[in-house]
C-alpha cells in the first residue's frame, strides 16, 4: 500500500483482499463518558479491532500510555493479527485525533 494516507477507495479495496488491519485508536482522558472502549462499541468502521493503548502500555511504568518493552507489544499487536509483514491502518474519531 505504502505512503501515510490511502483513500477510502484504496482502504475498502485492501480490507477486501484481507491485506490491512484496521485499528480504531480513539482516546478519551480519563474520567470522559463515554469511554473510547464504548464509542468503539457504539460505532467504529467494519473490520476494525479496538487499539486499546492503556492495555499495550508498558504495565510497569508509573507514567501513563509508555511503550512497553518489545515483548510486551510484540505479544499485544500479534494478539491483534499484526506481525513485521502487515500493513496497518488506524483512524480515530474526531476529538483528540490520537491516530
Amino acid at each position: 500500500m505504502g505512503g501515510v494516507m490511502i483513500s477510502t477507495e484504496a482502504l475498502a479495496q485492501a480490507l477486501d483482499q484481507g491485506k490491512v488491519v484496521l485499528l480504531d485508536a480513539t482516546f478519551t482522558l480519563p474520567g470522559a463518558s463515554p469511554d473510547a472502549a464504548a464509542l468503539y462499541g457504539e460505532r467504529h468502521l467494519p473490520g476494525a479491532i479496538f487499539f486499546d493503548i492503556n492495555g499495550v502500555a508498558d504495565p510497569h511504568s508509573s507514567l501513563p500510555h509508555m511503550l512497553p518493552e518489545p515483548a510486551l507489544f510484540e505479544a499485544a499487536v500479534g494478539a491483534m493479527g499484526i506481525s513485521n509483514d502487515t500493513d496497518v491502518v488506524v483512524y480515530d474519531t474526531p476529538g483528540l485525533m490520537s491516530a
